[in-house]
């Protein structure tokens, strides 16, 4: 089990993935006006976009993180 998914199995939290019946098919990789699909990978090989996820995903490892474990009749303690 991943370190996110045991985070999210904490608070009582899932993941669901979009597909087809959730999301509109022209979002899922509808190409620009340009005529090119835009996918992680190719936005990726842009230095901006790179450095961006860079930026957020520091910040986000820098966030705070207290777990807690359920206890008994509701409570809580702390991990």
């Amino acid at each position: 089990m991943r370190i996110t998914d045991r985070i999210l199995d904490a608070f009582g939290l899932q993941t669901k993935a979009l597909d087809a019946s959730t999301c509109p098919a022209d979002l899922l990789a509808a190409p620009t006006l340009a005529g090119v699909s835009v996918t992680p990978e190719t936005a990726l090989s842009v230095p901006a976009v790179t450095h961006a996820v860079a930026l957020i995903s520091d910040a986000v490892g820098a966030l705070p993180l207290a777990l807690k474990r359920t206890e008994g009749q509701g409570g809580w303690a702390r991990k």
